[in-house]
């Protein structure tokens, strides 16, 4: 029982994670040099949803982080 409620679950956040990264296939200009000057410290290009990904993805860890030494001696 516990398997197919986590299936039925998993199963449409999937379907909307891989809907997202089909209609977001475009290539995006990354520049991580937040001060103008003569060139960005890193530039790169990458499609929208691999960054919209990664964001996520590094966003949880920073919240679980917050949250794991939050709750610590």
């Amino acid at each position: 029982m516990k398997s197919l409620l986590k299936w039925l679950f998993l199963t449409p956040i999937a379907l909307f994670l891989l809907g997202l990264a089909v209609a977001n296939r475009d290539m995006v200009r990354v520049v991580l040099d937040p001060l103008p000057g003569e060139g960005p410290l890193f530039e790169t290009t990458a499609p929208l949803f691999l960054v919209a990904f990664i964001v996520a993805i590094l966003g949880i860890i920073a919240g679980s982080l917050v949250t794991w030494l939050s709750q610590g001696r």
